[in-house]
């Protein structure tokens, strides 16, 4: 889902971010994965050198580098920052968490699926639900 940076501390991109990222050595904190890694679709693993050597021969023959990626079907993982409590206005460093997109939606997997099933209920009902 993209992110709406209107709803977010005016200082998340330039401060936030960039502090949780430094602090996490620019890796997923649940997996280990680098930012910018090119890793297998499906299971977010490490791409083998075979991979990258298909990657490099095939790169110039695509306009864009997602197209050469998306027919290897290989993806470029980009590093977000999770709230932990799902509450973005809860910006104390302790509560972000830097993720890569796989581990960010298994984290919000419960939170998204009792937006979906309350609605516009789920925030007023929020610490009543169980996850």
């Amino acid at each position: 889902m993209p992110i709406d940076y209107k709803k977010y501390a005016p200082n998340f991109k330039t401060e936030l971010r960039p502090a949780v990222l430094n602090r996490a050595n620019n890796k997923c904190e649940a997996c280990g994965l680098e930012n910018g890694e090119i890793v297998k679709k499906g299971k977010f693993k490490r791409a083998t050198e075979i991979d990258l050597d298909k990657l490099k021969q095939i790169e110039n023959k695509f306009d864009k580098i997602g197209q050469a990626l998306k027919s290897l079907h290989l993806a470029k993982v980009v590093l977000t920052t999770a709230h932990l409590d799902h509450n973005i206005e809860n910006n104390d460093l302790s509560n972000l968490k830097c993720l890569c997109q796989r581990c960010h939606l298994n984290h919000d997997k419960a939170d998204n699926w009792n937006r979906r099933k309350y609605g516009k209920e789920y925030m007023k009902y929020q610490n009543k639900i169980d996850f």
